[in-house]
């Protein structure tokens, strides 16, 4: 994999621009959107720019990957679109469909047979504090299964509430997604229910179980647009008061036993947040590393989210 065409030239296009731009295997090509608010910048060149998914073949050829970062609502009929015009793999932004009417027209496309060709960025799962507290619950047996999860995000859209909710529709479709993409990460085996889920368009405040062989593990979501700053973080508990937070606004961690810290990680790149986390997914793909960005987790972790918000209204 090579060369890389975006599906919308918009903010988070930038983002993976930034982050692509980080590795010299890697090259933006083209970008595909109708109307552009600002050129598209890669490497401080100017991306080339088409305005429909159909000119991608003479302006581009056949490119090795398609990302598509456009809303969330237009997710499957952009893949849809993709499938029908190249042969090249798909990178979807999260969640992979905007509703669960679309979740099924994905299914129905075939979504097992697409595994391995289209894959979905669920960056947080790609934090390095996530990253680094994956690694040491795989190689520290001592360490056992965390006995609770708290998560907590908040979001400073109060003074724009109008443009949030268009963007991005709620609370917790927002964040809930995130959330839910940790427990995946650091729990990959596990059976993820959302039991309970309370709120408005603003604030979210979910009851999740985690099923593994050892039992249920309860995790707690919460997340609102109210506040004044962003902050996010979580909480994971373990045996012996042991707790591990992880603050995902400073891409760090602190473990905690009896009150005491014992030990902590810190990323210490430069680079703004969300693009250390693309960064993140980028690396996976050129290693081969796949697990994490699997359709069919993703389609798991959307119909979760979209049941729950469904059964909530």
């Amino acid at each position: 994999m090579s060369t890389v065409v975006l599906l919308g030239a918009g903010r988070i296009a930038r983002v993976h621009c930034a982050a692509l731009g980080e590795f010299a295997d890697l090259h933006v090509i083209g970008a595909v959107d109708p109307a552009p608010l600002s050129p598209l910048l890669f490497r401080g060149r100017e991306v080339p720019t088409v305005a429909s998914l159909d000119l991608v073949s003479s302006a581009f050829g056949d490119p090795d990957l398609i990302v598509i970062a456009t809303p969330s609502r237009s997710h499957v009929d952009d893949i849809e679109a993709v499938l029908g015009l190249l042969s090249s793999r798909l990178l979807v932004e999260k969640p992979v469909a905007g509703s669960l009417q679309q979740l099924e027209r994905l299914r129905a496309l075939g979504s097992d047979d697409l595994e391995g060709r289209v894959m979905v960025c669920h960056h947080f799962a790609f934090a390095p504090e996530v990253e680094w507290l994956a690694l040491q619950m795989m190689l520290d047996a001592e360490l056992g299964r965390p006995s609770r999860v708290q998560s907590t995000f908040f979001d400073p859209y109060a003074q724009r509430m109008t443009e949030a909710v268009s963007s991005y529709t709620s609370a917790w479709t927002d964040s809930g997604i995130n959330q839910l993409s940790i427990l995946s990460r650091l729990l990959p085996t596990s059976r993820i229910v959302v039991d309970s889920l309370a709120g408005d368009e603003t604030t979210a405040l979910a009851s999740v179980s985690c099923s593994v062989d050892e039992g249920d593990i309860p995790a707690s979501l919460f997340a609102t647009w109210r506040a004044t700053s962003s902050s996010k973080a979580s909480t994971i508990e373990f045996a012996d008061d042991l707790e591990i937070l992880l603050d995902h606004t400073a891409m760090s961690a602190v473990v905690r036993r009896h009150g005491k810290i014992e030990d902590w990680f810190v990323c210490a790149d430069q680079l703004p947040r969300q693009v250390v986390h693309y960064q993140g997914i980028y690396r996976a793909l050129l290693a081969g590393d796949e697990h994490a960005l699997s359709l069919s987790t993703a389609v798991e972790l959307a119909h979760l989210l979209h049941s729950a918000r469904r059964g909530a209204m």
